[in-house]
């Protein structure tokens, strides 16, 4: 079985250019992408960050977000 492609809190906050307290604020919100948290360690599988990703591409400014 191929090892499972995952992202950490720190590596998706520097891929997004955010900080990682606002994924613990859209955690606790229940925004953002599907994520495994495993004892304090929490990890976002890299195809549930390509789905969310691809949910909120937008083609122009006055399109609406139907997530």
């Amino acid at each position: 079985m191929p090892p499972r492609q995952v992202l950490s809190e720190a590596d998706l906050a520097s891929r997004w250019g955010m900080s990682p307290k606002t994924l613990q604020r859209w955690r606790m919100e229940g925004r953002g992408p599907h994520y495994l948290k495993l004892g304090k360690r929490v990890n976002y599988p890299l195809n549930a960050v390509i789905a969310f990703e691809n949910c909120v591409q937008h083609v122009s400014t006055s399109q609406r977000s139907t997530t």
